[in-house]
């Protein structure tokens, strides 16, 4: 699961899918992979309290 920030709103977006550009359903930005993910799976993603 992969966590990412939208550039043009700013909500936080989820996904397993970590190969591909998302599409913001709220203001229909581009949300793009991030560089140090680009070709490489995700590591599982903590929530607040540090568990995965």
């Amino acid at each position: 699961m992969q966590k990412r920030i939208c550039p043009g709103c700013g909500k936080a977006w989820y996904s397993a899918d970590c190969m591909r550009p998302w599409v913001c359903d709220i203001c229909g930005a581009i949300i793009p992979v991030p560089e140090e993910d680009a070709g490489e799976p995700s590591a599982e993603v903590e929530d607040d309290d540090g568990n995965s």
